[in-house]
């Protein structure tokens, strides 16, 4: 199965480039809608591989006479079965997958915050009034019609599911085999910066707002954890947002300041990808919450680090990233339609692999356009009613 990990590092590198201004340093256009699109994409990707590996079972179990004897496997020049064995590609393939565990999510929860920011800074309270309808009102509406299209689903393949989860399902607090956290979770961010920035004026005192936001998000954090609620993973990621207000506000100073001399940038670059590596570390080692809180800050930041200097970019992972939405709420359907049949279990994990990515993107690509005719519907006839 790595060989798919290996096929998402190949698109990476498809049109990738370091150029730049000659006057410039550094890729200065490292944070437009493009490029953070191609982030978006390659981690949705990976969201994508993460959750059909808890549908399939994997030879991930290395016997243990393939680590004590590889020695003698290489003096006998038998590298090659062992490197393109079942198992060790699976094994590899999961191993990448639990070592980066929540940190495939960091950079949509750090690039949303840093969007909003953005716009906050643009348009001010006029943006402030809209979070409500167009922010979070625009997911709910779109989420809302994803687990209708689930219910419909579920009925027809008997997925096992009480009505009590259907409703709960619609804020995002339950699900029907659909995914759902990560809808709850910006749900209530959006409505903390609308509530921060009703207090602070989004131009004139945007740190005041954005620091308040990390105020209001560290006690959902803590709340969270002290009443076990939900599991960890709700929460663990939600820091990222609010940095993504703040990389809004201080990023371009400190992207200028870190790559005037490459030199300089590298040293933070490895600063930081060195504090990453302690904090997995100290997670492993100790099981410390704080480690691991440190560690979902420094992913997107790290990745801003390699963007500033190595564009990767290109018509595949923008198109992904453009649908994050639809791709991440549909991916789940196939997967739940065949692992109903029994198909799950009998077919070719390969097979079912390409079969579920191909029924995805048809879906995400149908729901998107959908739901976006939908929606400009809709708020066009309250913008009609609003101005009569």
């Amino acid at each position: 199965m790595v060989i798919w990990i290996a096929l998402l590092g190949a698109i990476c590198l498809w049109k990738l480039s370091f150029r730049r201004e000659p006057e410039k340093t550094y890729l200065t256009d490292y944070m437009s809608k493009e490029k953070t699109n191609a982030v978006r994409g390659i981690f949705i990707l990976i969201v994508f591989m993460s959750h059909f590996k808890s549908y399939v079972t994997l030879s991930d179990a290395l016997p243990d006479h393939l680590y004590s004897s590889f020695l003698t496997l290489l003096r006998q020049q038998m590298v090659t079965p062992f490197l393109f064995s079942s198992a060790l590609a699976d094994h590899l393939y999961s191993s990448f997958l639990t070592l980066l565990g929540q940190r495939m999510v960091t950079p949509f929860l750090f690039l949303s915050g840093y969007g909003v920011m953005e716009s906050l800074k643009a348009k001010g309270a006029d943006y402030v009034r809209s979070i409500p309808g167009k922010r979070f009102g625009g997911v709910l509406f779109r989420f809302d019609l994803a687990i209708l299209v689930f219910i419909a689903v579920d009925l027809l393949i008997k997925w096992p599911f009480t009505w009590k989860q259907a409703l709960l399902s619609l804020i995002g607090w339950d699900a029907v085999g659909n995914s759902n956290w990560y809808i709850f979770v910006i749900l209530v961010l959006y409505l903390l910066t609308f509530l921060s920035f009703s207090i602070f004026d989004p131009q004139r005192e945007s740190l005041k707002g954005a620091l308040l936001t990390t105020l209001f998000t560290l006690l959902i954090v803590f709340s969270f954890r002290a009443t076990g609620l939900k599991e960890r993973y709700w929460y663990d990621t939600m820091l990222c947002y609010p940095a993504g207000l703040i990389w809004s506000l201080y990023g371009r100073r400190f992207s200028d300041f870190i790559n005037r001399k490459t030199i300089l940038w590298l040293a933070f670059t490895a600063g930081i990808v060195g504090a990453e590596l302690c904090t997995i570390f100290v997670w492993r080692l100790h099981d410390s919450f704080l480690a691991h809180e440190a560690g979902m800050l420094l992913f997107p930041i790290a990745i801003q680090m390699v963007m500033m200097r190595v564009r990767v970019c290109n018509p595949i992972l923008t198109w992904c990233g453009k649908h994050l939405f639809g791709i991440y709420i549909m991916q789940r359907i196939p997967m739940n339609v065949f692992k109903q049949l029994g198909l799950m279990a009998s077919w070719n994990k390969y097979l079912l692999f390409i079969l579920c990515l191909a029924i995805t993107i048809l879906l995400a690509w149908s729901f998107d356009t959908l739901t976006d005719q939908l929606w400009k519907k809709l708020t066009s006839g309250r913008k009609k009613q609003l101005k009569t």
